[in-house]
């Protein structure tokens, strides 16, 4: 008697990815990037240079020499290469205004950084300084899918900063086996889903993640500001995604952070980086190249 064919049970389908949420902020910096970069991401750490912020200058800016003359179109900016050089272009803008206005004051509040030439009780021209860290990326305006890559140095290798600007509870992050997904909105979970599967995206570049841990987290925070990382050193952060959850929410320990982030744990590999997004959503995707 002819055995019977043989049936096949279909593999079991897998699991729906899920959006976690993380704790953060609107208009917070982000730093999303391999869990090898990641431990070295000196947070707010200065460089050394010195930036120095333009205010009340829009009848000046145009006049003004090209060696002094900031970049920017919502604040103009001007970065010193050290706080000599920082204060040498102070003393050379105040000549400069003094110049024009002869009668014009400089006061100065150490206290905020700040140096005001003031010409009358109308008007006056402001510079306040800023020691610049490595998360002190210039993002592109609100609203944008303003995802940007930012040296980690001395390295030549690149992370990459994203600034929330929608959502208030914090970004949400998404992985399944061939991508994962940082997203700042205030949407729906399933119309998440439709928006990142068919939306235009910016290349950002390829990375590599060989331990298969990725980190999101507030850009002005080092690595070992996240509670239970006690070294730098990316057997501290698998430690935390040691479970079958592939997101963990991690807050941090510096008392000035307005955001946390979230170790994932993803499959190891290549991941071309993209971003996109519009003013209800924005987002950026590791996609395994």
């Amino acid at each position: 008697m002819p055995k019977p064919p043989a049936v096949r049970t279909p593999a079991p389908a897998a699991p729906p990815a899920f959006w976690y949420r993380f704790e953060g902020g609107v208009e917070q910096p982000f730093l999303i990037a391999p869990a090898e970069l990641a431990v070295a991401w000196p947070g707010s750490t200065p460089t050394g240079r010195i930036t120095l912020y333009f205010q009340y200058w829009q009848d000046l800016l145009a006049k003004l020499p090209p060696e002094l003359r900031p970049t920017g179109a919502k604040t103009p900016v001007l970065v010193a290469a050290s706080a000599a050089e920082a204060k040498a272009i102070t003393d050379k803008l105040a000549a400069f205004v003094k110049e024009r206005f002869p009668k014009m004051k400089a006061k100065r509040q150490a206290n905020l950084n700040l140096v005001r030439f003031i010409v009358d009780d109308k008007r006056s021209y402001w510079i306040t300084s800023a020691p610049e860290s490595a998360c002190d990326a210039p993002l592109d305006a609100p609203g944008a899918p303003n995802a940007r890559t930012w040296p980690l140095e001395p390295s030549a290798e690149a992370v990459v900063l994203w600034n929330t600007t929608l959502a208030w509870e914090g970004p949400r992050v998404r992985v399944t086996d061939h991508d994962f997904t940082v997203v700042d909105s205030e949407l729906d979970d399933d119309k998440l889903d439709k928006l990142v599967g068919r939306a235009t995206a910016k290349v950002l570049g390829t990375w590599s993640f060989p331990s298969g841990i990725a980190v999101v987290m507030w850009a002005p925070s080092s690595i070992t500001e996240l509670k239970g990382v006690a070294k730098p050193e990316v057997a501290a952060l698998a430690a935390l995604v040691a479970v079958k959850k592939p997101v963990v929410a991690v807050r941090s320990t510096n008392r000035e952070a307005d955001g946390a982030g979230a170790i994932l744990r993803v499959t190891p590999g290549s991941y071309r980086g993209e971003c996109g997004g519009d003013k209800k959503a924005r987002w950026v995707r590791f996609v395994r190249s």
